[in-house]
């Protein structure tokens, strides 16, 4: 009873248009999961999508528990005040200093950091010491080639059931593949890789927020389903409409805002990358598991927030939590986001902008002495997975069940002890001050050492010399002084000569010191550095370079491998319908509702190694390929060149307007793969026809019959002879029906060359055997269904195959025969046919003068005299 009670409390239709909640998401993006909130107003919002066995309490929220909310979100801010203290001033320098502005000064009263003579007027002292601040920016280019070798490739990810045996979680991580291919699509992972480097160069701790959102600007809204007309009825919906079947299906599919809504925003799984300054844990825990809680901190216009939180705009002004250590932070975000140098913060910015704050706590937090022993109750009923606490500014905004590691994800460059480790970069802090300081005492000596020049006062008006203009090559006159040489008359300083040590020391810093320190080397990406030389030592050199962003790399591929699972698992949870989408290069994605109930696990991918170079894949692709092609119809060459690889080496020589003959085939069977795995097999629509046909003919052959004998008068001539010949004919269909298959393919084969059969095949055959193929070979019915369709396909493509090629085949060469006659007894015609037998060509004519030649030639042996022939006189040739 008290359960049922507790459900009641849900607010109405009107209650909710009230209190702005069919507003959430429509003009500025908005959380979301399916949970009940809490709201600032005392009432509770329960999205449509919430489903539970009726055991989850949700009444709206009691002041104690409320107020031991807050509590332990204040205790939170108020702890660890000196080591936040210092990693925010750590993480505040690096920014500047990567933004440019690096010679600052601390600013012991009330922290931070300040330029040297800022806030003064532009005096000439202040002039001679501004002329100073410039800065030698080594730490920003040692800072891009990290950011840069670092962030070559989005880590990949491999999805595994979290228990192997149970059906829902096989199911999900065969889908989970998809899923985040959509999260991919709908966040610029190249850009989080990119800001989670640069975050690990200049903070260290970097965290990856990822959560669902309504966004109606950004993502559009939902569509209004269209009704069937004249015009389209005979194509009606998939879904079932007007039926149970549809009441069901529309529950299923509602959205989890108020139906009554004109607009219904879009959501998507977000994820972003936040340094120190955006982020507040527990210092001294040394992992994510350890913290009781986290904090995420976002400064907005106040117009967004209450666009955010329309159920309590009136509540919603400028300012921060009202936490006088989390002020500090405030003043570094704004310093930072604005770019400008120093401590200065405008005003207008600290007064339109409020913090909106995110805390995630774990529910042993609710065991704090703080919190009374029945909202303890309350918060662990309520809150089975965690509380997220929402407040803008200090107004409690919301609160909802949300656990801390389904939405958050911890990572460090270098393992080490608590949270506030060394950055990329830090240890190249005190080398840019160095440089910066060197190269300005070697600027200030170059000016300082500028030889100046004395003139005779009596020989020259050098007052009236300071004002002339001073152009090369002008010719002036002036009056000699009687007995003084010129070169007397006019005095040059001689010029001081530089220490040789400062340049050469300089270069070292800026380059073999800065480098060493950072790791930041220009072998990263090839270029040689000193000792070895050729191509294999500038190899050895890169490889040793990249050894050195191991952990940094190792560090993102986790923080990647988690984000992805919780964007799987929230784009699961927060599903109302079927998911249709389009992945570039993939093409059409399906995925069931009913597909996304299990768990999985995410690692990153099983070969962990620094990411190659576009460039080097290039050249170990193209190596592969030319010795692939250099040995024809070899194992190694049909390896290479398999027709799944085509693509792959297309994409690898960056040759968008290549062409590459059998990838649009792979292309083309993998999109028919969708439509095979809708669905089992059809019956065999030809056969039909054909069996309708003789099912026909034999009842127009038994209504002859019957009508001849009913009326007791033969048939005409020509029936009976129709009658007699039918027999035959039936027996011929009936034959040919047999030699048809009972069923096909959904996906017609054409069967005449205008598809690549045996590429097409190859695809289903290693589908077939394929770990995806032995899965629906072996489950569901639906799956066992869809594997014969795909199977059926492999069948006609392979039979279509093999009838082209003996159609194309040239015609077998005529047999040769073995006999054995005496030819040159025979005629000439017959003696040219035994030589075109054996294989050799022969013409009857060749024969016949060979005979005549031979006869003239017995017979001149007879009419010339024997003496001759005796002495070879007709051999000899006249002189």
């Amino acid at each position: 009873m008290a359960d049922l009670e507790a459900r009641t409390q849900e607010v109405n239709t009107d209650d909710q248009k009230d209190d702005g909640i069919d507003e959430i998401g429509m003009y500025a993006a908005f959380d979301f999961v399916p949970e009940p909130h809490y709201l600032s107003t005392g009432k509770v919002w329960v999205p449509e999508q919430f489903d539970d066995d009726g055991t989850r309490d949700t009444s709206p929220l009691s002041e104690d528990a409320k107020s031991a909310l807050l509590e332990i979100d204040s205790i939170f801010s108020k702890s660890d005040v000196a080591p936040r203290r210092i990693e925010i001033e750590q993480s505040w320098k690096a920014n500047h200093y990567k933004r440019g502005y690096q010679f600052l000064l601390y600013k012991p009263n009330g922290g931070g950091w300040t330029l040297p003579g800022s806030g003064t007027p532009f005096s000439a002292g202040n002039q001679q010491l501004l002329s100073k601040v410039y800065r030698t920016d080594v730490y920003g280019e040692k800072g891009e080639i990290i950011i840069a070798a670092l962030s070559r490739e989005v880590p990949r990810v491999e999805f595994f059931p979290a228990n192997p045996e149970h059906g829902p979680d096989q199911t999900l991580a065969s889908v989970a593949g998809d899923l985040k291919d959509i999260w991919a699509k709908n966040n610029d992972l190249q850009k989080i890789l990119q800001d989670a480097a640069s975050i690990f160069c200049t903070d260290d701790r970097a965290l990856f927020w990822t959560r669902y959102e309504l966004n109606g600007e950004e993502y559009g809204y939902e569509e209004e389903e269209e009704p069937v007309v004249p015009e389209n009825e005979d194509n009606p919906p998939s879904e079932p409409t007007n039926t149970e079947g549809s009441t069901e299906y529309q529950d299923a599919n509602e959205s989890p805002l108020d139906q009554s809504s004109v607009r219904r925003p879009r959501g998507r799984v977000r994820t972003t990358a936040m340094g120190k300054l955006y982020h507040k844990v527990p210092i001294f825990v040394d992992g994510q598991y350890q913290m009781g809680c986290i904090s995420i901190l976002e400064d907005k216009d106040v117009a967004m927030l209450k666009a955010q939180f329309p159920w309590m705009k009136q509540k919603i002004q400028g300012g921060g939590d009202a936490t006088g250590e989390t002020e500090l932070d405030r003043i570094a975000r704004e310093n930072v986001s604005q770019a400008v140098p120093g401590q200065y913060v405008t005003g207008d910015a600290i007064n339109r902008h409020c913090v909106k704050k995110h805390t995630y706590i774990r529910r042993a937090m609710f065991f704090d002495d703080c919190v009374k022993p029945k909202a303890r109750k309350e918060l662990l009923e309520k809150f089975p997975d965690g509380a997220l606490l929402v407040k803008a500014g200090p107004e409690f905004a919301f609160a909802r069940n949300e656990g801390m590691d389904d939405h958050c994800a911890i990572g460090h460059p270098f393992p080490g002890s608590g949270q506030n480790r060394r950055a990329l970069l830090e240890s190249l802090l005190p080398i840019q001050d160095y440089i910066n300081e060197l190269v300005a005492l070697a600027l200030d000596f170059a000016k300082r050492t500028v030889s100046k020049k004395w003139m005779d006062a009596d020989a020259f008006n050098v007052e009236a010399l300071k004002n002339q203009t001073n152009i090369p090559g002008s010719i002036g006159p002036f009056q000699r002084q009687p007995g003084i040489p010129v070169d007397q008359l006019i005095f040059i300083e001689p010029t001081p000569t530089p220490q040789p040590w400062l340049i050469t020391f300089i270069q070292w810093c800026i380059t073999s010191l800065s480098e060493q320190i950072s790791g930041a080397l220009p072998s990263l990406f090839g270029a040689q550095i000193t000792g070895q030389v050729g191509s294999e030592g500038v190899a050895v050199q890169r490889d040793q370079a990249m050894q050195r962003q191991g952990c940094p790399w190792n560090s993102l591929q986790s923080l990647f491998a988690l984000a992805a699972r919780q964007a799987a698992m929230l784009t699961a949870k927060c599903a109302s319908k079927d998911i249709n989408d389009v992945i570039p290069g993939k093409g059409r994605v399906s995925i069931k509702l009913n597909s996304l109930k299990g768990n999985v696990l995410c690692f990153p991918e099983s070969n962990p190694e620094f990411p190659e170079s576009w460039a080097q894949k290039e050249n170990r692709v193209m190596s592969v390929v030319d010795k692939a092609m250099a040995a024809p119809g070899s194992k190694f060459s049909e390896m290479v060149l398999d027709p799944e690889n085509l693509a792959a080496i297309k994409s690898a020589i960056r040759l968008n307007d290549f062409t590459i003959d059998g990838a649009d085939s792979v292309e083309k069977q993998r999109a028919e793969f969708e439509i095979l795995l809708r669905s089992g097999p059809q019956d065999n629509p030809q056969k039909l026809k054909l069996q309708a046909t003789i099912e026909q003919a034999q009842e127009g052959m038994k209504g002859v019959i019957q009508q001849s004998l009913q009326i007791g008068q033969e048939p005409d001539p020509q029936t009976q002879q129709q009658v007699q010949q039918a027999p035959a004919m039936l027996q011929a269909l009936q034959q040919k029906m047999a030699q048809m298959p009972d069923q096909i393919s959904t996906v017609p084969v054409r069967g005449d060359g205008s598809e690549n059969d045996q590429v097409e095949a190859k695809i289903c055959f290693k589908w077939l055997n394929s770990a995806d193929g032995r899965k629906f070979e072996y489950g569901s019915p639906e799956q066992k269904a869809a594997f014969q369709n795909v199977l059926l396909h492999w069948k006609e493509h392979d039979a279509s195959a093999k009838k082209l090629a003996a159609a194309a085949a040239p015609p077998p060469p005529p047999p040769k025969v073995s006999f054995s006659v005496p030819a040159d007894k025979m005629p000439a015609p017959e003696q040219a046919a035994i030589v075109t037998a054996g294989g050799v060509p022969a013409n009857p004519q060749d024969f016949e003068e060979h005979a005549t030649k031979t006869l003239n030639s017995d017979v001149a042996k007879k009419v010339i005299p024997d003496s001759i022939w005796a002495q070879q006189l007709h051999d000899k040739k006249p002189q």
